[in-house]
C-alpha cells in the first residue's frame, strides 16, 4: 500500500487513457470500412465483415480492460477519500 497520493491518482485515471486509445483504434476502424465499403474494393468486401466483428469485440472488451487496469488504484483512491472525510 503507497501513500504516495498522485500515484494512486494517475493510477486510477489509466482506465480513461485506454478508454481514449481504444476509442481512437475504433475509429479509425470505422474510417477503414467506410473507405473499403465506398470503394467498391473486391478483396477489401471480404475483410470487412471482420472488421465489423472486431469493432464489436472491442466495444465489449472496454470496459472489462479498463476496470481490471484501474480497479486495484481506485478502489485505494475511494477508501482514501472516505477514511480523510471521516478525520476532517
Amino acid at each position: 500500500c503507497t501513500n504516495d497520493w498522485d500515484e494512486v491518482d494517475s493510477a486510477a485515471s489509466a482506465a480513461s487513457a485506454y478508454g481514449l486509445i481504444t476509442d481512437l483504434v475504433l475509429l479509425l476502424l470505422m474510417i477503414g470500412t467506410m473507405v473499403l465499403v465506398l470503394k467498391k474494393h473486391a478483396a477489401g468486401l471480404k475483410i470487412v465483415w471482420k472488421l465489423l466483428a472486431a469493432m464489436l469485440l472491442i466495444i465489449f472488451l472496454q470496459p472489462i480492460l479498463q476496470l481490471a487496469v484501474s480497479n486495484d488504484a481506485s478502489m485505494k483512491k475511494n477508501t482514501g477519500e472516505h477514511v480523510t472525510c471521516l478525520f476532517l
